[in-house]
């Protein structure tokens, strides 16, 4: 099984404590669950690396960040 763990948006401290503290204990109390973590480029991310069964995806965000969201929320998601 795959999980997507959407971290795009820890940009400030709180965001940051959350997934420094929660994501690595996630992925060791699940071995056998491949999780995938998307993180923002260029924000102090760079140092975290892949594991086992956490692979770790660095994406550049929008400059505008309203038109990132509404794009997110509107274009990106497949109409039922």
């Amino acid at each position: 099984m795959r999980v997507l763990l959407n971290g795009i948006n820890a940009l400030g401290a709180g965001g940051r404590t959350v997934i420094s503290s929660v994501v690595p204990c996630v992925a060791n109390a699940a071995p056998d669950i491949t999780f995938d973590l998307v993180l923002p480029a260029d924000q102090g991310y760079e140092y975290w690396h892949s594991t086992q069964n956490l692979n770790i995806h660095l994406m550049k965000r929008p400059a505008n960040r309203f038109l990132g969201r509404f794009a997110d929320i509107y274009l990106d998601i497949s109409r039922w």
